[in-house]
């Protein structure tokens, strides 16, 4: 068998352009930013639209990953296809040395907190550490890090950012995972909020 070539560390100019394509994406799901600004910066898709259900898919593959603008055609709101979800997976042969400090404040997100509300009504049901993401993508030594946009309290949706590093399988605590700065995917997903959590925060807001 061939030998495995080695993996090559991201440029400087890579990680910053594969920071402003995530950020473009979460833009994107927050409604601050329409598809055709999405194309501005990025250019026009190379593939696509492809249908997959009720979505369309718009798709990137520069060098360094590829990326997915997926629109959900069975939600309805001022536009007429609302984002569903943006997805960005990293080349396999490129190691990234992104850490999540570099991203958390660039992006602007907040760590998931179980219990915590996130609009004074809802609280939240995720958490921000996962180090179990390795047993469902068959590598161990995989974690996922949870994060929310933090949006207007009336948001009609709530934008959720997961994101999935390598690091070293070290059980129990972790650690090593806790640090890892091999990012190697991010979904970003838009949530619209069910018909009886809308209720519960009008309640909520009448008897303030």
């Amino acid at each position: 068998m061939p030998a495995t070539p080695p993996k090559q560390n991201m440029t400087d100019e890579q990680q910053a352009q594969m920071l402003q394509a995530i950020k473009t994406g979460l833009r994107w799901a927050a409604g601050e930013i329409a598809f055709d600004e999405v194309q501005w910066t990025l250019a026009k898709p190379r593939y696509g639209p492809i249908k997959r259900g009720i979505e369309r898919v718009y798709r990137y593959e520069p060098a360094e990953a590829t990326l997915e603008f997926a629109f959900n055609g069975n939600q309805s709101d001022d536009s007429h296809h609302p984002p569903k979800y943006f997805q960005l997976r990293v080349n396999g042969d490129l190691t990234t040395h992104i850490t999540k400090e570099n991203f958390e404040s660039y992006l602007g997100l907040h760590r998931l907190v179980y219990g915590e509300l996130i609009d004074g009504v809802r609280k939240e049901q995720g958490h921000f550490f996962s180090p179990g993401l390795g047993d469902f993508l068959g590598n161990r030594n995989r974690v996922g890090l949870s994060y929310r946009l933090p949006l207007a309290a009336d948001s009609l949706f709530d934008v959720y950012v997961d994101i999935s590093f390598e690091g070293r399988n070290d059980p129990p605590d972790y650690a090593s995972l806790e640090t890892a700065d091999n990012m190697r995917s991010v979904t970003i997903t838009r949530t619209y909020l069910t018909p009886a959590e809308l209720d519960e925060r009008r309640m909520a807001d009448r008897q303030k």
